[in-house]
C-alpha cells in the first residue's frame, strides 16, 4: 500500500462525491488482508462523519 496515496485520499475524502469515494476505497483496500481492510474502512467512515459536520 502506498502511504502517500492513503494520506492524499484521507485529506480529500470528505470532499469527494460518493462514487469517487467508493472507487478510492476499492483502490486502497484491494490488496489488504481482511483485518487491515476493516481498520481502513472504519477510519475513512470516521473522516466522512467529521467532514460532513
Amino acid at each position: 500500500m502506498d502511504l502517500k496515496k492513503v494520506k492524499e485520499t484521507a485529506e480529500a475524502w470528505g470532499k469527494l462525491p460518493e462514487k469517487e469515494r467508493a472507487q478510492a476505497m476499492r483502490d486502497l483496500i484491494r490488496t489488504l488482508p481482511a483485518k487491515d481492510r476493516a481498520v481502513i474502512e472504519a477510519y475513512l467512515r470516521e473522516i466522512q462523519k467529521r467532514s460532513s459536520k
